[in-house]
């Protein structure tokens, strides 16, 4: 799995590449190293889902792909 980082958004090809994504945003030098990366589901049983964080903020928000629920 690869992440494509060429344009403003990354995208994953696939859940693998979350890991990766997750600890770029999360270095450990800043306090909040990543111990683990799950895979979800929503309730509606989709696991595609949208991440939309901001390092700087310190948040992160998900969105079902499937019924758009957080």
């Amino acid at each position: 799995m690869t992440i494509d980082t060429s344009g403003k958004w990354w995208k994953g090809s696939g859940p693998d590449d979350l890991g990766e994504y997750l600890r770029a945003l999360t270095p450990q030098e800043i306090g909040y190293a990543l111990d683990a990366v799950r895979l979800a589901r929503c309730a509606c049983g989709s696991n595609t889902f949208s991440l939309r964080a901001d390092r700087d903020e310190g948040g992160a928000e998900r969105t079902c792909q499937a019924c758009e629920q957080g």
